[in-house]
């Protein structure tokens, strides 16, 4: 037995390693008592009850019950985070006033920004983002980045992700192709055939990305996919319906330049009703686009736009504990729930949410929409996983996926019988940490 192995008794026979635990929670398939998982050159090679095992191999597992009768083991697929801004992950939240515009606020996450600008600060505060989410569970993140310093954060700790690039473009302002596209490959060129790391692309919004730029960087750089920001305030939503809005004025403190006043529309097309971002974004020709489309937020938005999102077979990602700090709402589970979409959870940044703990968010979920700890536990793994389209590889713990997987130690009694419940529980932590069959440090402080 290897000390990399010495938390869980992980034992090592025919160059597999066996990892017991009391409970084993697969997601994609019932809850296993007394269960193991085998790891083989970075990927399941097995998952099962202890009792299917030669009897040499139960021998060993009974050991490890018998030591840890006390405080159960769990082993669950690693956590997916589907939206996070880890060059945001500063030390403290900045609070909304009562009553502020979500646009008031975001002056303030500018004026911050800008008070830590440099590359240095940047790479900085990505290590302390990458390092609470090693410490919580978190094996995979997609995340939105101006500079591109969490690649290498996320490359130095083991993990897995996407990273998108972040542009803003106005409808009036020639788009200069070249310049976009070389600052795209300079950022991600290095990473181009990584295992585990993948280069997306994040055009901010609609309301602040032109749809001929949207489109046209999408065809020439082929991301992994692509990651906006959709539906999120009623500021947008009204500049939408080319109503009066604070947007132009969020353009200007941002960028230094304005945008336009209202939509870009194709020719001939009228006005929508209130809230039709659905309509807006599939008249563009921005639900059709070759690389996968993954909207955040979506809170304000209308029966047609989420049957169009789902035609399309857009993926979501709902950041309840934002939204709640931002907009005092979010979205209604109830009108989600019947559709064929992937909806997983992301915590935003560290500016308008606590934690980046994805079992923070999951409470968070559960309390807003009754949600079960098991629906919860399968939104920030499996979910998530086909929210980034990687469920053929992660997510769940299934023979021939990439070996990403969490044990916790459960410290105190369940409220419930359900095994999900049990992982969920406060007093639950993390114990250790595998991405591709190598344990990863969980200690690492900034």
């Amino acid at each position: 037995m290897t000390d990399s192995l010495s938390v869980l008794n992980g034992f090592k026979h025919a160059e597999q390693t066996y990892l017991w635990a009391h409970w084993v929670l697969p997601v994609s398939s019932p809850p296993i008592e007394r269960g193991f998982i085998a790891l083989d050159k970075g990927r399941l090679s097995a998952v099962g009850a202890v009792s299917e095992l030669p009897e040499a191999l139960q021998h060993q597992a009974r050991r490890f019950f018998e030591s840890e009768a006390l405080n159960p083991i769990l082993l669950t697929p690693g956590l997916v985070n589907t939206h996070a801004h880890l060059e945001l992950s500063f030390e403290a939240m900045i609070p909304r006033e009562p009553g502020e515009d979500m646009t008031d606020w975001l002056f303030r996450v500018v004026a911050c920004q800008k008070q830590e600008s440099t590359c240095s600060a940047q790479q900085i505060r990505c290590e302390q983002g990458v390092a609470e989410l090693l410490r919580t569970g978190t094996t995979c993140v997609n995340d939105i980045s101006s500079q591109g310093a969490s690649f290498k954060a996320l490359e130095r700790a083991g993990l897995r992700g996407v990273v998108s690039m972040e542009f803003f473009h106005p409808d009036w302002e020639v788009l200069n192709l070249g310049q976009w596209t070389h600052r795209y490959e300079s950022m991600f060129s290095p990473y181009a055939t990584h295992d585990r790391i993948h280069p997306g692309l994040s055009p901010h919004s609609p309301y602040n990305v032109s749809p001929n730029a949207w489109q046209t960087m999408v065809e020439a750089c082929q991301p992994k996919l692509v990651h906006s920001h959709c539906a999120e305030s009623k500021a947008e939503i009204a500049w939408l319906s080319g109503q009066p809005s604070s947007l132009n004025r969020l353009h200007e403190t941002m960028l230094g330049r304005r945008f336009s006043s209202q939509p870009q529309r194709p020719a001939g097309d009228t006005v929508p009703p209130l809230w039709m971002i659905g309509t807006y974004l599939k008249a563009n020709g921005l639900l059709e686009l070759d690389s996968p489309l993954v909207l955040t937020h979506c809170v304000y938005t209308q029966t047609s736009d989420r049957k169009l999102f789902e035609q399309a077979g857009v993926g979501v990602s709902h950041c309840p504990r934002s939204n709640l700090h931002l907009q005092g709402e979010t979205l209604h589970w109830a009108d989600w729930d019947s559709l064929a979409i992937s909806i997983a959870l992301g915590t935003d940044s560290r500016l308008s949410a606590p934690s980046l703990d994805m079992r923070d968010e999951a409470r968070q979920a559960v309390a807003c929409h009754g949600w079960s700890a098991k629906q919860a536990l399968e939104a920030i793994t499996l979910a998530g996983a086909k929210v980034m389209g990687l469920e053929s590889q992660i997510g769940s713990l299934a023979r021939g996926k990439q070996a990403d997987v969490v044990s916790w130690r459960a410290n105190g009694p369940s409220k419930s019988n359900a095994p999900e419940s049990l992982w969920l529980e406060g007093s639950t932590t993390m114990e250790q940490l595998w991405v591709q069959g190598r344990p990863l440090n969980t200690s690492v402080r900034v």
